[in-house]
């Protein structure tokens, strides 16, 4: 999906989402760097729309969720599942508030 720049020539691959790409349109809505577990990192939030293409079509709000660890960006997918359906950072930051609690 992409490739976070750490600084002094160091980048991360963020893996991408699950959908297929032959089948799903994919539009990016936010990108937030925020904390997303008790641990109080940071980690980014990269909310978007999923739409599927031809019959049974459709539009999904999804989360892909990554701790950036020291050489690498991974994925969370439980905390994505309780990200599902969310439209915007500030729903997001107070889901993910309540997770840290």
């Amino acid at each position: 999906m992409g490739v976070l720049d750490v600084g002094g020539g160091k980048r991360l691959a963020l893996n991408g989402p699950d959908e297929p790409d032959d089948l799903f349109y994919l539009d990016v809505k936010a990108v937030v760097f925020t904390p997303i577990d008790r641990s109080r990192a940071n980690g980014i939030v990269v909310l978007y729309n999923s739409s599927k293409i031809g019959p049974g079509n459709g539009t999904d709000q999804r989360a892909l969720i990554y701790r950036v660890e020291a050489d690498r960006a991974v994925r969370q997918p439980a905390i994505e599942e309780r990200l599902e359906g969310v439209k915007n950072a500030a729903e997001a930051r107070a889901k993910l508030a309540r997770v840290r609690s």
